[in-house]
Order: C-alpha cells, then sequence, then structure tokens
C-alpha cells in the first residue's frame, strides 16, 4: 500500500478461521484499500479500519465492520450477525438475514435483502444509532428500538407496518415504491 497498490485479495479455506482479517487498515479518502476475501471469513473482519472497501465473496462469521470510519463491507452470502456496530459514514450490503446489526452507528446505511431478526438482543438492533438508514426489503422481526434521527425504508407493506410498530418517533418510515418514495412518517 505504501508504494501506491490499493488492491488486494486474500484466498483459502483458513480465512475461515482467522479473526480480524483486514482489521486495523487505514486507507486514505483518494486511496482507499479495496480488500477482497474469496470464500467464508471468520469473526471481527474489517474492525477499527478506515477507508476501507471490503468485498467478501462468501459468507462472514459475527461482529464484522465494528468501529469501521469511512468505509464499506460487501457480503456475497450467507447471514450476517453482529455487524457494523459502532460504524461510522459506512456503507453495509448483506444479501441475506441479518441480527444485531447497525448499534451506535452514525451516518451509516444498512441494504438488508432479508429479514432482520432478534434472536436474542432484539434490544441491539440499531441500538443508539444516529443518522443511520435502514433499507429491509424482507421482513423486520424485533423488537422496538432505540434509534435517533434515523430512516428505516423498505418496500415491503407488511414491513412498513412492523416498522410502525417497533421504530420509535424521532425517525422516519420510508415506503419504497416503483415510482419513487413514500414518507409514512
Amino acid at each position: 500500500y505504501n508504494h501506491g497498490y490499493n488492491d488486494f485479495t486474500l484466498s483459502g479455506r483458513m480465512l475461515a478461521t482467522v479473526y480480524h482479517v483486514g482489521g486495523a487498515l487505514t486507507g486514505a479518502v483518494h486511496h482507499p484499500i479495496n480488500l477482497t476475501i474469496l470464500g467464508k471469513v471468520g469473526k471481527s473482519c474489517g474492525v477499527q479500519s478506515s477507508y476501507l472497501n471490503l468485498w467478501i465473496k462468501g459468507s462472514a462469521d459475527m461482529e464484522c465492520g465494528y468501529v469501521m470510519k469511512k468505509s464499506s463491507v460487501y457480503v456475497r452470502s450467507g447471514d450476517i450477525r453482529a455487524a457494523g456496530w459502532s460504524a461510522e459514514d459506512c456503507f453495509f450490503y448483506f444479501p441475506k438475514n441479518a441480527d444485531y446489526v447497525g448499534s451506535d452507528s452514525v451516518k451509516s446505511t444498512f441494504y438488508i435483502r432479508g429479514d432482520v431478526y432478534a434472536e436474542v438482543w432484539h434490544s441491539f438492533v440499531a441500538k443508539n444509532a444516529e443518522k443511520s438508514t435502514f433499507i429491509v426489503y424482507g421482513h423486520w422481526v424485533t423488537g422496538s428500538i432505540k434509534s435517533n434521527r434515523c430512516i428505516f425504508k423498505s418496500a415491503r407493506p407488511e414491513t412498513i407496518e412492523e416498522f410502525k410498530r417497533s421504530v420509535p418517533s424521532g425517525n422516519r418510515v420510508v415506503f419504497l415504491k416503483e415510482d419513487g418514495e413514500e414518507v409514512i412518517r
């Protein structure tokens, strides 16, 4: 990286058991680190990194993207658990179900193609999130949350109803329609 290279690819079956892959990396605003992981990656990938674009072409174990800043995480397969905590100005893409995501995040976006559910820690989904956006294409199956000035979006009427029940005032709920968006509250 210090010699101008910023695109890196890691592969191998052992990565599934390695913790903190891509952790504590710091790129620059005009020269972010691009890290592609081919296959499954272990716990805590990308933690405490800044200006990191992380593509996981497989699945990720829990705690992915904790305390990240100005970074992005794309996961290609599998459910995700405990991700994006204390992330600041980040983007997360999860292709399936997610649990325990977005707590203490600030100005981050969570794009979730599956359900957001709460197995054990329902109060930790988006807990204390501030100015973050949660785009959910599946069900929102969680108890009430504690977030502030966040936006919760979905194209599913059932999920909008779930948002209306569990998302506190001070947050926006937005219905995604084919011809645009409709602010519900």
